[in-house]
């Protein structure tokens, strides 16, 4: 359009100054100087158009990366929320074994202390089983003597006996 416009002034110009080929001259030189403009504008323009499809290229990878990311950051997520409830079930299962451990250690406590009152009643029969033991060899000593004084007074008696005897006869 713009050339037409240029074209249409030169026809004029050069129609009103037919003699005038100076004026002619500088309305080519217009004419040369605008269509050189044109041909810049043009050449501007389909530079521009190949940015800015380069740049809706650039803008639909970038889109398609973000999505990707996005698809990314849900599968992450949906991991980390599944590695949550692993640590939370882990954690639960984790207080139960605390709890039965609690349990096992009151129970050996308690079975320490019995243990400690066994252990104490068993030195107290270990106590009186010396005592015992002690009795019983004082009283099989007693005995032993006992008996040996009952052989004296048995061998005495049968000293007696036959002295008795001896008599008798």
């Amino acid at each position: 359009a713009e050339n037409c416009r240029l074209i249409r002034e030169k026809k004029r110009i050069e129609g009103e100054s037919n003699g005038e080929s100076e004026r002619k001259k500088e309305a080519d030189l217009e004419i040369e100087r605008l269509t050189k403009l044109n041909d810049n504008h043009t050449k501007l323009q389909q530079q521009s158009d190949d940015k800015l499809s380069k740049n809706d290229i650039e803008i639909h990878q970038l889109k398609q990366k973000i999505e990707e990311t996005r698809r990314q950051i849900g599968a992450a997520e949906t991991l980390k929320n599944k590695r949550e409830t692993d640590i939370g079930s882990t954690l639960e299962t984790k207080r139960d074994i605390q709890k039965e451990i609690q349990k096992i250690l009151g129970s050996n406590d308690k079975i320490e202390d019995e243990n400690k009152g066994l252990q104490i009643r068993l030195k107290d029969f270990e106590a009186q089983l010396i005592q015992l033991n002690s009795r019983i060899e004082s009283t099989y000593s007693l005995c032993e003597k006992k008996e040996k004084d009952l052989r004296a007074t048995k061998s005495n008696l049968l000293h007696a006996e036959d002295q008795l005897t001896e008599i008798k006869e």
